[in-house]
């Protein structure tokens, strides 16, 4: 019986270590070009939940861009915010 016990918490302790991420961590934001940063800016984003993202989504430098209506993108900036239950990935972009 205590083998059963010290098998069943050693399978419980190793799934749940096997997903563990350490976090927040922020990606720095990256001049692209040589344009000027501007007053525009668009953002792409998706929440995945326990780390399944449910449907599909386009988090790329051009679909923020069209969001945001910038046609000539100065800075990038990635991020990726992890929590418990809920984990945010985030694609900005600046520009004119």
């Amino acid at each position: 019986m205590k083998f059963i016990h010290i098998l069943i918490v050693s399978c419980f302790v190793a799934l749940l270590s096997s997903c563990a991420i350490s976090g927040p961590y922020t990606y720095p934001k990256a001049l692209v070009t040589q344009n000027s940063v501007g007053t525009k800016v668009g953002v792409a984003e998706k929440k995945a939940y326990f780390g399944i993202m449910f449907g599909s989504a386009d988090l790329g430098i051009v679909a923020a861009a069209k969001k945001g209506n910038i046609t000539k993108i100065a800075t990038v900036d990635q991020e990726i915010v992890s929590g418990f239950i809920v984990t945010k990935f985030r694609t900005k972009v600046t520009g004119e």
